[in-house]
């Protein structure tokens, strides 16, 4: 949810840039995360991350180890 309130501040800030939008479409935000806990065999340590998607296009990512 933080990813995405920063993308969507971001756009905002930003008016310049601007974003296309088919009218016929409705845009859906969705968010997917995973987390692999102590899955690394090398450090024992765990593995997790995020990804954002507005409509079909990935806006957002983060991975972390």
């Amino acid at each position: 949810m933080i990813g995405t309130l920063r993308v969507l501040r971001y756009l905002k800030g930003c008016p310049r840039i601007g974003q296309l939008f088919s009218s016929n479409n409705q845009i859906v935000i969705k968010a997917f995360s995973d987390s692999d806990w102590g899955t690394c065999i090398d450090s024992r340590r765990s593995i997790n991350g995020y990804c954002v998607f507005m409509g079909n296009s990935l806006i957002s990512w983060k991975s972390k180890k």
